[in-house]
């Protein structure tokens, strides 16, 4: 049974509200909304605010597939195959926050070329 159901269930069992959102700690105007919601009908919970995701949970599998496949992939590199593969285009930022949401890493920039410089054990400028 859910908190809400429980709330209501617990009030129309004769406890006061104070009672009720003291034993279920929440705030007595909770248990009042509760209780409104309940003799309209509508006590199932409200919808999250924001804009949905652009990802779903099938393609989140997808982009997990793709990453594990060529882990070695910068963001932009990924961007473009999983449009290529027949995916919506997508800001760098919803890819990098799915591969977040996936606990997935990526590769942050391509390796460049080494310069010829030879590397000392100090740095520049020194003594």
């Amino acid at each position: 049974m859910d908190l809400r159901e429980r709330i209501v269930a617990a009030r129309g069992g004769g406890e006061s509200v104070e009672r009720v959102a003291q034993r279920f700690g929440v705030c007595s105007k909770t248990v009042r909304v509760y209780e409104k919601r309940a003799t309209q009908g509508r006590l199932s919970p409200t919808p999250r605010p924001g804009k949905a995701r652009r990802l779903d949970a099938e393609e989140h599998q997808s982009l997990r597939a793709l990453v594990q496949e060529r882990p070695d992939w910068t963001l932009a590199s990924l961007s473009q195959v999983w449009r290529e593969r027949g995916g919506q285009e997508l800001p760098s930022s919803t890819l990098h926050d799915a591969l977040v949401r996936l606990e997935l890493t990526y590769k942050k920039r391509v390796a460049s070329p080494k310069n010829g410089a030879p590397r000392s054990g100090r740095p520049s400028g020194g003594r």
